[in-house]
C-alpha cells in the first residue's frame, strides 16, 4: 500500500511540474547552454557518440560518497543496479546485462574475466572527473561487444592546487574507505598515484528481514572482504605536439565471501584475488588537421574459487579450490582527419585477444594439469561526420568489419556494424536526434567453454537498436532548466542463456520504451527521472533483471558557507530475475536516501543516510538487501 501511494504521489508531482514546463513560454532568445551543479543540462557529446549520451560529474569542491564505480552509476536514468553471486555488481542497461556492455577507463576496455563481466564493485573511485554511459546505438568506433552500451569511466587531470590528498569513509559493520593520492602537473609532464583500502564485515540487514536457513536476521556476512588497490599514471607532452602516457593499476584480496540466495545454503569464497592493470597511450600530430591515437592494454586476474560445508569457512569440499588465471591483451589505433571546418573522419582498427587456464576443482582435477582455452576479436572501423546549415544538422555514419576467433572453431566470423546518428538544433537550441546502430555481442570464456554448462558452438548476439532523442533547454520562473526526452526500439537476435543443462541460444527478445529526464533551478536545485521498459508479445521470454517502470528523485538544497543537502528517492517496479531456469519475481520497493556535504577551507565532510526507513527488499536472485546505513565521510587537501 505505502509503495502504491508513494508511485501517485510522485507520478502527480511529475505530471504538474511537466504542466508547469509546457504552459511556460520560452522569451529568452539568448539562451544556449546551462550548468547547473551536479549535472550537465545540454552536454557536449565525444565525437564517438552518435546517440544518447547521459553523464555523471564529479565535483572537485564536494566529498562523494561512492565507495566504488557501481554506487556512482546508480543514478543515471536507465541504469539499475542489483548486488549479488560470484561477479557481485549485476548492470542492467534498458534490460541489457553486465555481459552486453563495455566498461571503459579513459577509453581503454577492461576485461571481464572469464565470466564477461567487470564488476563495478571492484572499482574504486579514484579522481574521477566524469562518468559517460551511453544506453543506445553505439557507434562502430567503440568495437564489439557494445550491444548493451558503454560506459566511460573518465580519470581527473593533475592540477597544482595541492600536492597530496586524503580522505576516508565510514559506514555500519566495519565497513569503511582510507584513500591517499597525489598528482601534480609540471611544464611537460603530469603524475598521479593512489592507494585505497575497502574494507567490510558484511552489510546489516533491514529489522524487518525474516531469517532464514542461510542468514542470521541481522548482518548479511557472506559479503567479507578487505581490498586494496594501487594506481599510478604517468604523462609527458614532446615537442609541444605530441604526447605519451603510461597507467599501472594493483589490486588484491586476501579473502572475499561470495552471497548466496536466501533460497540456499552454499558457503563460497573467493581467495588470494588479484588484478594486474598495465596501458600506454599515446596522441601524436601527423599533419595539421590528423592526428593519431594509440594505446595497448594488458589485463590479467588470478584467483582461487572455493565451496564450504561451513559458515566459517573452514571445511572445504573435497576437490576444491579451483584457480583460474585470465588475461586480455589489446590495442587500439584511430586516425582522425579533419577535411574541413564541416567534414570529419575518423578509421582505425582495435586488436584483442584473451586467454584463460583453469586448474582444481571437481571437474578439473589438479593431477590432469591446467585446461587453457582462448579467444581473439579484430575491428576495422571508419566513420564520417558532416555539419551543415551553420553547424546545426550534423550527420554522421560509418561500419565497421569484425572478425572473431576461438580455439576449436574452424573458422573466424565476420560481422558488419553499421551505425549512423543525425542531430538538429533548433533556433531555439532544442537538439533533436536520431541514431540507429547494429552491435554485435560475441560470448564470454565462460559461455563456450564452462565444463558444466559451455557450449562452443554458441554463435553471437546481435541488436538492431533504434532510437529518437530530444533535449529542450528553457526558463522556468526566471530559471534555467531542461527536458530531456527519448524513445528506443531493440530487436535482439540468438540471445544467450542457459537452456537445460548448457548455454544456448534460445533467444528472440524485442523490446522498446522511454526516458524522460526533467531538470530545473527553483528556489533550489530539481531533478526528475523517469525510465519506462516492456517487451512485445512475440518475444520468446524478457530480458530479465530490469523492472518496467522507474521513477527517481534529487533535490539539491545549497545552503551559505559550501553547505549542500541531497536528497534522493526512487521508485522501482516489481521485475524479474532468472537463477539457473528458476524464476525470481521481485516486488517493488521505494528506496530513500540523504547526503549532507560541507566544505572548511582544503577539507570536505560528508554525512549521509542510505535506506532512509530501513525498507527489506530482495535484489537479483533473491539476495536480500542492505538496510539503514550511516555514511560519515572525511577528505583534506595539502
Amino acid at each position: 500500500m505505502y509503495n502504491k501511494i508513494m508511485k501517485k504521489i510522485s507520478l502527480i508531482i511529475f505530471l504538474i511540474i511537466l504542466g508547469k514546463l509546457f504552459a511556460e513560454e520560452v522569451k529568452k532568445d539568448s539562451m544556449r547552454v546551462y550548468v547547473l551543479e551536479e549535472f550537465c543540462v545540454i552536454a557536449e557529446r565525444p565525437s564517438e557518440s552518435i546517440g544518447v549520451i547521459d553523464l555523471r560529474d564529479f565535483s572537485e569542491i564536494k566529498k562523494t560518497s561512492e565507495l566504488n564505480i557501481g554506487e556512482a552509476v546508480q543514478d543515471v536514468n536507465g541504469v539499475f543496479l542489483t548486488s549479488g553471486g560470484k561477479n557481485g555488481a549485476d548492470l542492467s542497461i534498458r534490460g541489457f546485462n553486465s555481459k552486453q556492455v563495455k566498461i571503459l577507463l579513459d577509453g581503454k576496455p577492461l576485461s571481464g574475466g572469464y565470466f564477461g563481466e567487470v564488476d563495478l564493485n571492484n572499482i574504486p573511485v579514484s579522481d574521477i572527473k566524469q562518468i559517460q554511459v551511453l544506453k543506445g546505438p553505439v557507434s562502430s568506433l567503440y568495437g564489439s561487444n557494445t550491444m548493451g552500451g558503454v560506459i566511460n569511466i573518465v580519470s581527473r587531470a593533475p592540477n597544482n592546487k595541492s600536492w597530496f590528498k586524503t580522505g576516508f569513509e565510514f559506514r555500519r559493520n566495519n565497513t569503511n574507505k582510507q584513500y591517499l593520492s597525489s598528482s601534480r602537473s609540471f611544464e611537460i609532464f603530469d603524475y598521479s598515484v593512489y592507494f585505497s583500502r575497502n574494507n567490510t564485515d558484511g552489510f546489516m540487514l533491514s529489522n524487518d528481514f525474516e531469517p532464514t536457513e542461510s542468514e542470521n536476521g541481522k548482518i548479511r556476512d557472506h559479503t567479507a572482504k578487505e581490498q586494496f588497490d594501487f594506481q599510478t599514471k604517468l604523462n609527458t607532452t614532446i615537442f609541444d605536439m605530441h604526447s605519451i602516457g603510461f597507467q599501472m593499476g594493483y589490486s588484491f584480496m586476501n579473502t572475499k565471501d561470495i552471497p548466496c540466495s536466501i533460497y540456499e545454503k552454499t558457503y563460497r569464497q573467493l581467495i588470494d584475488w588479484k588484478r594486474y592493470q598495465f596501458s600506454s597511450q599515446g596522441s601524436f600530430q601527423i599533419l595539421y588537421n590528423m592526428m593519431l591515437h594509440s594505446n595497448i592494454y594488458y589485463d590479467h586476474y588470478d584467483d582461487f574459487y572455493a565451496e564450504y560445508k561451513d559458515s566459517d569457512y573452514q571445511q572445504m569440499y573435497s576437490g576444491w579450490p579451483s584457480r583460474i588465471k585470465n588475461w586480455t591483451l589489446g590495442t587500439n589505433h584511430r586516425l582522425e582527419w579533419e577535411i574541413s571546418n564541416n567534414m570529419e573522419i575518423f578509421t582505425g582498427f582495435q586488436y584483442e585477444t584473451e586467454e584463460y587456464k583453469r586448474n582444481g576443482g571437481p571437474s578439473y582435477p589438479i593431477e590432469a594439469g591446467w585446461v587453457s582455452n582462448d579467444l581473439s576479436q579484430m575491428n576495422f572501423f571508419a566513420q564520417t561526420s558532416f555539419k551543415m546549415f551553420e553547424n546545426k544538422l550534423i550527420l554522421t555514419g560509418g561500419s565497421a568489419v569484425s572478425t572473431f576467433t576461438q580455439n576449436g572453431r574452424e573458422k573466424s566470423i565476420f560481422h558488419f556494424e553499421p551505425s549512423f546518428g543525425a542531430t538538429y538544433t533548433t533556433e531555439k537550441f532544442c537538439e533533436i536526434s536520431l541514431a540507429f546502430s547494429k552491435n554485435t555481442n560475441y560470448p564470454c570464456l565462460r559461455q563456450f567453454f564452462s565444463s558444466s554448462k559451455g557450449n562452443p558452438k554458441l554463435k553471437e548476439e546481435t541488436a538492431l537498436k533504434t532510437e529518437i532523442s530530444i533535449k529542450k533547454p528553457f526558463f522556468l520562473f526566471e530559471k534555467a532548466g531542461s527536458l530531456n526526452s527519448s524513445i528506443f526500439y531493440n530487436e535482439v537476435d540468438d540471445l544467450i542463456g542457459v537452456n537445460g543443462d548448457n548455454y544456448d541460444n534460445y533467444d528472440n527478445v524485442s523490446s522498446y520504451g522511454s526516458e524522460v529526464s526533467l531538470k530545473f533551478d527553483w528556489l533550489f536545485m530539481h531533478q526528475f527521472d523517469y525510465a519506462y521498459l516492456e517487451y512485445t508479445n512475440d518475444s520468446s521470454r524478457p530480458l530479465d533483471g530490469s523492472p518496467r517502470n522507474v521513477f527517481s528523485i534529487k533535490e539539491t538544497i545549497n545552503f551559505p558557507h559550501n553547505i549542500e543537502f541531497i536528497y534522493k528517492g526512487e521508485w522501482s517496479d516489481v521485475y524479474l530475475s532468472e537463477n539457473d531456469d528458476v524464476m525470481h519475481v521481485l516486488p517493488s520497493k521505494w528506496m530513500n536516501s540523504a547526503i549532507l556535504n560541507m566544505k572548511i577551507g582544503r577539507n570536505k565532510l560528508l554525512f549521509g543516510i542510505d535506506n532512509i526507513f530501513d525498507l527489506d527488499y530482495q535484489e537479483k536472485y533473491g539476495y536480500p538487501g542492505p538496510g539503514r546505513d550511516f555514511v560519515f565521510g572525511f577528505e583534506t587537501e595539502f
